[in-house]
């Protein structure tokens, strides 16, 4: 297969942008194909593939595979996204110059889903239009990565003698609540869980069911949330709970995390 499709162009995975992307050469021409974490690959795709037929990618859908991802990883396993699209031959030739900026742009000069953005960055750059094409969904991946036997163990030492232990990861957030309650970073309800068990069922603050999100010990926390600019009050919140989970989480937010824990 490498052999008659081979490889024009790759963008490696990188913790910024969270997908891999490789253009190949095929019989009917160039056809770019993308993996990722899959809230970045959906945000990308205009249409989805379902059976042999290309449909548009509506809130309905959307949601369905939003679902079906965070059902998988409610179970811990770790899952990735994929998206294609087959390039315009008569723009997208045998010789066309692949590049993902350059002194113009800042951003690719192929269709990769980007959002339309109309910002001009420092070096006086705009953003290429052609990198605003959308992709194609075609479905998710769900991989088994178990933590390894003895981590429940180690954890249940650490606890013993006094140390927090705190998780810090790139899995997606429900992921990583999976796993940290099999190995026992968690083990009481998370805020997160209360806040939505409550909106769920409509509970509101004075009802006798109503479980007040002030009162957990536990918090995952989205590394999206978190930044150089999170205030000392907001990290002194989050660290005030005795079980924490920091997920999808870049290297700079990892080197804030631990800077953060050692003040």
């Amino acid at each position: 297969v490498r052999k008659t499709h081979p490889i024009r162009f790759v963008i490696p995975f990188n913790s910024k942008n969270k997908y891999q992307l490789h253009i190949h050469e095929t019989a009917s021409g160039a056809l770019l194909q993308m993996k990722g974490a899959p809230e970045k690959i959906i945000n990308r795709c205009s249409h989805a593939m379902l059976g042999n037929d290309v449909i548009e990618m509506t809130e309905e859908v959307r949601k369905s595979v939003i679902e079906q991802q965070e059902a998988l990883s409610a179970n811990g396993l770790r899952c990735l996204g994929f998206a294609e699209k087959e390039l315009d031959q008569s723009v997208y030739g045998p010789e066309y110059y692949y590049e993902t900026e350059n002194d113009d742009y800042f951003s690719s000069n192929f269709p990769i889903g980007d959002e339309l953005n109309s910002n001009i960055d420092p070096n006086y750059r705009q953003q290429n239009p052609k990198s605003t094409g959308k992709l194609v969904f075609l479905g998710l991946m769900a991989l088994i990565d178990p933590p390894r036997p003895a981590v429940p163990d180690a954890v249940e030492r650490c606890k013993t003698a006094g140390v927090k232990v705190i998780m810090v990861t790139g899995d997606h957030p429900i992921t990583a609540q999976a796993i940290a309650y099999k190995v026992g970073i968690l083990w009481s309800k998370t805020r997160g869980d209360m806040e939505k068990d409550n909106e769920t069922h409509g509970r509101k603050p004075g009802d006798p069911d109503y479980e007040n999100p002030n009162d957990a010990t536990a918090i995952v926390v989205p590394g999206h949330t978190i930044s150089t600019e999170t205030t000392k009050e907001e990290w002194d919140f989050i660290l005030g709970h005795s079980q924490i989970v920091f997920a999808r989480t870049s290297p700079q937010q990892k080197l804030v995390i631990v800077e953060e824990n050692q003040r």
